[in-house]
């Protein structure tokens, strides 16, 4: 979906719908590791990246997350939770409640998400 000098922005194949990932391009293991301008930048595209979700997709609640147990790499999850997601409201992680419900991304969903992230991160007065 975007990619700078600094990150990338990806959607998943995760069953979640909208499920998108913030990855640090550098080898970086926790947050603290990077320098304060660059935490700046990271936290403008989990912003964007959360902001552009809840517009397109009208969540009931948005999940951000870094674990980086198993992947020692930084990186942040971005996931749109809605009232009768699989899981909700327990952690993507959990136990499952019901059964998914099917939700699609709407038509043009991607280019949505391009568009804006190149928008408002390429600007750097947003």
């Amino acid at each position: 979906l975007f990619r700078n000098a600094l990150y990338r922005i990806v959607l998943t194949d995760e069953p979640m719908i909208g499920y998108c990932r913030l990855i640090w391009n550098q080898h970086v293991v926790e947050w603290s590791d990077l320098d304060p301008i660059s935490q700046i930048e990271g936290m403008r595209g989990l912003s964007a990246t959360e902001s552009l979700l809840r517009s397109l997709l009208k969540p009931t609640k948005m999940n951000l997350a870094s674990f980086g147990n198993k992947v020692a790499h930084l990186h942040w999850h971005i996931i749109p939770r809605f009232a009768d997601d699989a899981f909700f409201p327990e952690p993507v992680w959990g136990q499952k409640q019901r059964t998914e419900v099917g939700r699609r991304l709407p038509d043009h969903f991607m280019d949505h998400m391009r568009n804006g992230l190149h928008r408002i991160l390429e600007n750097p007065s947003k």
